[in-house]
């Protein structure tokens, strides 16, 4: 029984064709040898326009086969070159390509050696006759010569063929048959293995020809891949059966750094391997995209559509530090998924599961090379380019080819990003939302990647539908966008026989669940068994979720639904946050500030540092070290890791040493390592108390805007607050809420007889403190801030058991509610007359027109609303106003266009509503 296996084009690897060449080249050289044993005789017998003909392969000439020829003989003056000639043509099978013999010729031909049967010592011996006497020309002269070469008055007319004129060169077998070949001469053989020595030398001459291949030079760059597939489906060359077998069981490995397969995948039938399974797609055969090739035993291929889990979710918490993937296959029970190399058998720590949002670039052009060669499951390398866990461990190790932030980079419309790869290759991104099809896009390869470790043969999985999250201040531009990136990515990671199949990618989805804040309340109001538990009953919630990048704000309403579709209803709103609030903007934001107070040295040895989001870039001598280089950027990387431990642990800031060493990179991208940094202990304490509080601050603002002015808020009589996210893990978290919402409910119970318990403080999911759950966490120690979101996110999938309504999305027509707090300054502190609450497409009066410009002020903090916020905090920007009608009467106003834009105009009072403007409406772009 014969045996195939379907191998895509770019799994052949260049070394198993390079092979098959020398194995080629190996044959030739054989089949060369015995052909030559085979023509050890002088003149061959060959067969050209169906006659026999003498070949001598000493000088590349051939005469009529002398055995079954009868010559004619000339004497002098008797007719010319030319009449002879036409007189042989005729005679001899009307060749036009006849010559006559020179006396070289008759030297070389018939002197140089005896051969019995056709030359007996210069007599050729002809058909019942003895020719001793030959007609040769020279430079148009006739002459004959007899057997001894003298000179005589007759002699027999031998006619030629010139097969080349380079005799050397055809002296050589592949140059003599290659001549053959291009004339129609074929040999003949007396013994069938002769013939077919003969035709298998010549079908190698041909397909080396075909290949492209350079033999004398032995390069392989240049061969035609294509044509050796072609062959290779012939049958003229199988495919290495245990090099194949060996990829197929190492694919994974290779791919993304997991474990091999075991040998059973392949000969077992009830299993079987995904990658053999692609017989079905003609077009890729015809394409030469798929060959078709023998093998020697029976291997067994298993249907990806076996595996598709219809009806599965896959939840993705794309996080600024980590991202944590959770999945639901039949029923509603939760798992994580690791991503970022590494055995599976490595499953007990949760932070094994909290995925490093980290990507390290060793060879990109090789990898990209490799990923654009297939739709689906392409051979890529890790050795290419690796992500998570391992590319930290190198960054850790000194790599300075790791790219993180991607998170950020993608909410920040501005930002540009550089990427070095080991190769040196340098690589200049865009900002995220002019990435296009030219550009490498990393969200869609980390997305890949992700795809890469949930659907695969150790799993056993193929889900169709996916849920990202994002922060509550990412504008619906860039969620879309996002969205395109791991819906590229997924799909790239999925066998190409699911791709091609129309009607399951019907089914295949990357959509967007409810917001990280919102996903993260959905499992605490679980975990914590706070779902109303009787209709009429509500839940009045908070989540303060800070992050890595960001920290987001949301409020919400928990009630038991009274529909059979679902068990429970959340309506969230007052949705908010800080843009660059997060554990890793802190670790920055003291790492710039270290920089700062060793200021010599970084200018003294040309080191430069990047300043990041919140911080004055502007100081005395700033002109020397601030750049956003990749140089500058690697510097605060290292100095943020040194300083990891003390933001994370805030116990052990007290024992650190007040001098650290640090590996650092100057302007010209030289490293240095062991540089000896000074760190002030009491202002890193500061700054992180600082930032921390400015979040809490900003929440405890949000809750009086959002929560206590919203008309779903009238009948609350607590606030269950949730903290979410893994910088919420610091202790001061806890300590700056517990006394700025003691503050704040001893002002609300001001006057009370009998002052109530407002607010109920819950840590993140995981902690040791928390108010513990009625009932047992199925999750155990896999459940915590960080990883919460993504199992609540689960709960957001199609066909799930709770209503969600998303108030200002509705209110905003999707989009996320405007970002800035706008206003004008009053005595040095910002009065703010236009937020979100004012709501889209509202005009608010600013000043009065009688002036042609006007500074306008503007902050993302929510803090501004209290009214003392100075206009020299780093948060506050300016812009300015200028109007094109100039009227004592009429006034400026303003409104919001969409998140980051307002509109202004001038109109008078009564003309407002009407949409009469005295001038055009312009627009202003905040935050640039």
């Amino acid at each position: 029984m014969e045996n195939f296996v379907y191998i895509r084009k770019n799994e052949i690897s260049q070394e198993i064709l390079h092979q098959f060449l020398r194995e080629s080249l190996e044959e030739k050289e054989r089949l060369e040898r015995d052909i030559e044993e085979d023509f050890q005789l002088r003149y061959i017998p060959v067969e050209y326009r169906k006659n026999r003909f003498c070949y001598d392969k000493n000088t590349g000439v051939m005469f009529p086969f002398f055995p079954e020829c009868k010559f004619k003989i000339y004497s002098h003056n008797e007719e010319s070159e030319e009449e002879i000639l036409a007189e042989l043509k005729e005679e001899f099978y009307g060749i036009d390509e006849w010559e006559l013999l020179t006396f070289g010729d008759l030297k070389r031909c018939f002197f140089d050696e005896y051969k019995k049967d056709l030359i007996e010592y210069g007599k050729v011996l002809g058909k019942n006759m003895v020719i001793d006497s030959f007609l040769t020309v020279e430079e148009g002269k006739i002459k004959f010569y007899n057997e001894r070469l003298e000179e005589v008055c007759e002699g027999y007319a031998i006619p030629l063929i010139r097969i080349g004129k380079d005799t050397q060169e055809l002296k050589r077998t592949q140059k003599m048959v290659e001549k053959w070949l291009e004339m129609g001469i074929s040999p003949i053989f007396s013994k069938p293995k002769q013939t077919e020595r003969y035709k298998a030398l010549v079908e190698i001459y041909q397909d080396l020809k075909r290949y492209n291949f350079n033999e004398k030079d032995k390069k392989f760059e240049d061969i035609e891949i294509n044509e050796i597939l072609v062959d290779m489906e012939k049958g003229k060359f199988k495919y290495p059966i245990k090099s194949y077998k060996e990829r197929l069981l190492n694919i994974e490995k290779e791919r993304i750094d997991a474990d091999p397969y075991d040998l059973g995948i392949l000969l077992d039938s009830q299993r079987g391997h995904w990658d053999l399974y692609f017989h079905e797609s003609e077009e890729d055969i015809s394409k030469r995209e798929m060959v078709k090739s023998e093998i020697d035993e029976r291997l067994y291929f298993r249907n990806p559509k076996r595996d598709i889990k219809f009806g599965g979710t896959v939840a993705i918490d794309f996080g600024t530090k980590s991202t944590v993937v959770t999945c639901q296959k039949e029923n509603d029970r939760s798992y994580l998924v690791k991503v970022g190399g590494g055995s599976y058998k490595d499953y007990n720590e949760v932070l094994k599961y909290e995925n490093p949002t980290v990507m390290e670039f060793i060879d990109i052009n090789s990898f990209i090379e490799d990923y654009s060669l297939s739709s689906g499951r392409p051979f890529t390398k890790w050795e290419d380019l690796k992500i998570s866990h391992t590319a930290v461990s190198n960054f850790m190790g000194g790599s300075t080819s790791v790219v993180e932030g991607l998170k950020q980079w993608c909410g920040n419309k501005n930002e540009k990003v550089i990427i070095y790869d080991k190769k040196g290759e340098k690589i200049y991104l865009p900002p995220y939302l002019e990435i296009d099809e030219k550009c490498i896009d990393p969200i869609e390869i980390y997305a890949y990647y992700i795809g890469s470790y949930i659907n695969n043969m150790h799993t056993g999985d193929i889900f169709l539908e996916y849920l990202l999250s994002f922060p509550i201040t990412y504008e619906k531009e860039i969620r879309d966008k996002m969205l395109k990136s791991f819906e590229k990515g997924i799909k790239k990671s999925l066998p190409v026989s699911i791709l091609n199949d129309e009607e399951i990618m019907e089914e295949f989805s990357v959509t967007n669940g409810t917001n990280e804040p919102t996903a993260y309340a959905l499992c605490a109001l679980n975990e914590f068994d706070l779902i109303p538990k009787e209709v009429g009953e509500k839940l009045h919630y908070g989540v303060f979720d800070f992050g890595g990048g960001t920290t987001d704000f949301t409020f919400g309403v928990c009630s038991k639904s009274d529909l059979r579709r679902y068990d429970y209803e959340i309506k969230h709103f007052g949705e908010g946050g800080i843009k660059y609030l997060g554990g890793e903007n802190i670790l920055r934001v003291l790492a710039f500030n270290t920089f700062k107070e060793n200021l010599n040295l970084m200018i003294g040895k040309n080191y430069p540092f990047f300043c990041p989001e919140g911080c004055d870039g502007k100081f005395p001598g700033y002109e020397n070290v601030i750049l956003n280089s990749y140089e500058a950027k690697y510097n605060i990387k290292q100095l943020c890791e040194k300083l990891r431990e003390g933001w994370e642990n805030p116990e052990t800031l007290d024992k650190m040493d007040s001098k650290i060493k640090l590996t650092l990179m100057n302007k010209n991208g030289s490293v240095q390592t062991g540089e000896e940094l000074e760190i002030n202990i009491d202002n890193i304490k500061k700054t992180i108390e600082d930032m921390i509080l400015d979040g809490v601050n900003n929440f405890i603002n949000a809750i009086s805007l959002g929560f206590y002015k919203n008309p779903l808020m009238k009948e609350a009589e607590s606030l269950t607050i949730f903290l979410a996210g893994n910088a919420s893990k610091n202790t001061l978290v806890k300590e700056l809420f517990e006394k700025r919402l003691g503050e704040l409910e001893k002002e609300i119970n001001e006057g009370e007889e009998n002052p109530q318990k407002i607010f109920n403080l819950y840590l993140p999911l995981g902690s040791k403190n928390n108010f513990k759950s009625q009932r047992e966490n199925p999750y155990g120690s896999m459940l915590n801030g960080k990883t919460g979101t993504a199992y609540g996110l689960l709960e957001t999938r199609a066909g799930g058991r709770v209503k969600i309504t998303a108030v200002d999305e509705i209110k905003n027509n999707s989009e996320i509610n405007f970002k800035y707090f706008v206003g004008y300054p009053a005595k040095g502190v910002l009065n703010v007359i236009l937020n979100y609450k004012t709501g889209y497409g509202k005009w608010v009066e600013f000043f009065d027109a009688s002036q042609k410009k006007s500074d306008l002020y503007y902050s993302d903090k929510q803090n501004a609303v209290e009214g003392d916020m100075s206009t020299s905090d780093s948060s506050v920007k300016r812009k300015r106003v200028t109007i094109d009608v100039v009227d004592d009467e009429a006034s400026i106003y303003i409104r919001i266009k969409d998140t980051d834009t307002i509109e202004y105009v001038v109109a008078y009072r009564d003309k407002i509503a009407n949409e009469e403007y005295l001038g055009e409406i312009k627009e202003i772009k905040l935050g640039e």
